[in-house]
């Protein structure tokens, strides 16, 4: 009973050949199309985002930049204003030897022309 079901003899089948469907390559040239499709949208998303985080750390480094610069500014307006002060003018001119001029003093010399030796009181 035991070589019913395993026989001695070797059997030869013929081997089947199915005809290639024209189709099929029709199928894989549009699956490998769609695929590189895919795969270039993933290339552009990735350059763009990359970018996009280059451009986020450039703005970074501007806004600080930025907010350098109104520091240095104001910090600039303020001595510019304590050095314009009039009392702060007066003190320094007083330093240096400069006197206000009398009240009663009205000849002032101002040139008015391109010659020499003219003087124009008012």
């Amino acid at each position: 009973m035991t070589g019913r079901f395993f026989p001695d003899k070797q059997i030869n089948n013929a081997r089947v050949r199915r005809p290639i469907n024209a189709r099929v390559f029709v199928w894989l040239t549009v699956i490998a199309v769609a695929g590189a499709i895919v795969a270039a949208g993933f290339v552009i998303s990735a350059r763009q985002h990359f970018k996009a985080v280059r451009l986020g750390y450039q703005s970074g480094e501007l806004r600080r930049q930025a907010a350098q610069l109104e520091e240095e500014r104001d910090k600039l307006a303020s001595e510019m204003d304590s050095i314009s002060s009039d009392i702060d003018i007066e003190k320094r001119a007083l330093d240096k030897g400069f006197k206000r001029p009398a009240s009663g003093s009205r000849k002032i010399r101002r040139p008015t022309s391109k010659r020499r030796g003219e003087e124009v009181t008012r």
